[in-house]
């Protein structure tokens, strides 16, 4: 057997990869570079007792990372996040439901071992459904949770920087007369309109992300008058559509957070997405960007990192993608045609993007080296 200190055992949980401790079954949870195996006999109860203790006192922050994108606060209109879905940074109490590689149906809660994080501790989330028949406005619903959430933390004990959490189902079609704003905490939308949990159209004057907060949007058609701001926060969004009467998209300022999943940003005033500041930090994966009067993506200033995975850039009014100079975009795949100037424009790079015109002309200038027509004149004229 196997001697083990409750000291060495707080350590040994402070310090262990994202990962979660089951004290039931005295196992580790699956994590990179820790296989599930028990842990020796003498210290399953050590292993418990540090654990809960370690959940307790740790602070943890749970904004969602990029790129899994999943709603903040569901996995499905209105239902539980389940812990394979959240972030690693999050905090202990998830729950999990049996699967194939289970043992057995069901769900049963556990206690995860909580990340250090740098700066505050999540509430538990308050919440709110909105039909938009409430006669109070989405803005004000939003603002009221928040006070709401960190009130109720600190009566509970929490600390003064805690983050308030709010999670807001949107059940109808809204048409809203304020902006959305926000400007600390973590606030999810997530739309379902009837028994199918369709999609909910949200119409607004905009929505602006600043100085901190963090909003999540998912299965939303947003409709916005002016642009969509985020300015030192963090946007994520999975499975939107988003348009804008009178600006971008989803316009990018200093030190914004952007990441879209399976979102479609089309029918702007400008840009689909513009970014016109300093440090962003910007994923697509899996979007359509198309039918914006300016370009599909324009980029003004150097970006701490922008990368577009796996995007459709069509039929917009510009160019597909327009970069300033000293501006590096990685491209991961994807299309960029039907764009009225251009599909990539100024002189900054994408990286890993070879244009249909150069993919036509090469395969051109091999198909007359071929025939043996491979001459100067020859390639002027295909180039022509």
């Amino acid at each position: 057997d196997v001697s083990v200190d409750a000291d060495g055992i707080a350590r040994l949980v402070a310090s262990a990869p994202p990962a979660a401790f089951d004290p039931a079954a005295a196992k580790v949870l699956p994590a990179a570079g820790w296989p599930a195996a028990p842990l020796p006999s003498a210290a399953a109860a050590a292993v418990a007792a540090a654990a809960g203790a370690a959940a307790a006192a740790t602070p943890t922050l749970a904004v969602a990372a990029p790129p899994g994108l999943e709603c903040s606060g569901c996995n499905g209109p209105g239902g539980p996040r389940t812990e394979a879905a959240r972030s690693p940074v999050q905090a202990a109490g998830s729950t999990r439901t049996g699967g194939a590689g289970g043992s057995g149906g069901g769900s049963r809660s556990t206690a995860a071992v909580a990340v250090p994080a740098s700066a505050a501790a999540v509430a538990k989330p308050e919440i709110v459904r909105h039909s938009g028949a409430e006669g109070v406005s989405l803005a004000e619903q939003v603002r009221t949770a928040l006070a709401t959430s960190a009130a109720r933390a600190a009566a509970d004990g929490g600390k003064a920087d805690i983050v308030p959490k709010v999670f807001v189902e949107l059940t109808g079609h809204c048409d809203e007369t304020s902006a959305l704003e926000v400007s600390s905490g973590e606030v999810t939308l997530c739309g379902s309109v009837g028994d199918a949990g369709a999609k909910a159209r949200l119409a607004l004057p905009g929505i602006r992300v600043t100085s901190g907060g963090a909003l999540y949007l998912r299965n939303l058609d947003i409709c916005a008058l002016e642009d969509n701001r985020v300015q030192a926060g963090l946007l994520q969004c999975s499975e939107c559509l988003i348009t804008s009467r009178g600006g971008c998209g989803v316009l990018c300022l200093q030190r914004a957070r952007v990441f879209l999943r399976d979102c479609e940003v089309t029918r702007c005033m400008r840009s689909g997405i513009g970014v016109n500041g300093k440090n962003t930090e910007i994923d697509l994966q899996g979007c359509l960007v198309s039918h914006n009067n300016f370009s599909g993506i324009g980029v003004n200033h150097q970006a701490r990192s922008i990368t577009l995975r796996g995007n459709r850039i069509l039929a917009n009014g510009y160019h597909g993608v327009w970069l300033n100079v000293g501006v590096v975009v990685q491209w991961l795949g994807g299309e960029i045609s039907g764009n009225r100037l251009s599909d990539k424009d100024g002189l900054g790079t994408l990286q890993g993007f070879v244009s249909n015109h150069k993919e036509k002309e090469s395969a051109a200038l091999q198909e007359f080296a071929a025939r043996g027509e491979g001459s100067p004149a020859a390639a002027a004229h295909v180039k022509a």
